[in-house]
């Protein structure tokens, strides 16, 4: 027993050693490459705060009029908020708490194809398919599918 104490207490000590080189040179420095020549990303746009909303997941949707909406899922408040992907101008909020088709519980993944939205619940244990416009809704298992017309 105390064998196995004193190898428990030697492990976790190996755990807590100091790294022999600093871990903010390594994130900071890209061999070979000039600073001058490292890819910068511009942001294009930051959305307002959601603290309320707990956006999670994420996903890009193209219009049927050629733009493009970012779609957040929002776990806390029970719906999605539909942004112009462009402009990060809130465009809409889509459902409300509930088990009804177009409403969530805790909506926590979202994906698409093609026009269709497919969007996972959490705490109602289905996936809820949605159109980019009503009709494309003729093809899902809901009747309250249009994320277009919410």
């Amino acid at each position: 027993m105390r064998i196995a104490l004193l190898f428990a207490a030697a492990l976790l000590a190996g755990c807590t050693a100091v790294p022999t080189r600093p871990i903010e040179a390594e994130a900071d420095s890209t061999p070979g490459v000039a600073a001058a020549d490292r890819p910068v990303i511009v942001e294009a746009w930051r959305s307002s705060a959601h603290a309320d909303d707990e956006l999670d997941w994420l996903a890009t949707w193209p219009t049927p009029e050629g733009g493009t909406w970012l779609i957040a899922t929002a776990k806390r408040t029970h719906q999605l908020r539909v942004f112009d992907a462009d402009t990060g101008a809130v465009l809409r909020t889509v459902g409300a708490r509930g088990a009804m088709p177009g409403t969530f519980d805790r909506p926590n993944g979202i994906a698409v194809h093609g026009d269709l939205a497919f969007v996972a619940e959490r705490d109602n244990h289905r996936v809820q398919v949605f159109g980019s416009s009503p009709s494309s809704c003729g093809r899902t298992p809901c009747s309250a599918c249009s994320i277009a017309c919410a």
